[in-house]
């Protein structure tokens, strides 16, 4: 396959699968997708999620910080709960004293 694909420019390729019904896209640069006409016709120039405002990063939750909250949204009654983490089959993790947004 690659003896194949490197026989042509990606622009060759792109020539060849234009305005056909089949699976390609070529693999771009960040400058190459901010310059691509999809891009462009949303005319900000940037690729989309750059734009994005995520907030300031979390430190991860501990493994297991929400293991019974997350059983219980699975409609897992309190025993059955407390029975995965009598045998061991899930792990709840420890409370941290005094630290917000910790286990319960």
């Amino acid at each position: 396959m690659a003896a194949i694909v490197s026989q042509r420019t990606q622009a060759e390729w792109d020539v060849v699968f234009a305005g056909k019904d089949a699976c390609y896209a070529p693999v771009l640069t960040y400058d190459g997708a901010a310059s691509h006409p999809q891009v462009e016709a949303r005319g900000d120039g940037s690729p989309r999620f750059a734009r994005s405002q995520t907030g300031e990063p979390r430190p991860a939750r501990a493994p297991g910080a929400d293991t019974r909250e997350c059983l219980d949204l699975l409609g897992l009654r309190p025993e059955q709960i407390s029975r995965l983490l009598d045998e061991s089959v899930v792990r709840q993790a420890k409370r941290a004293p005094d630290t917000p947004g910790s286990a319960r």
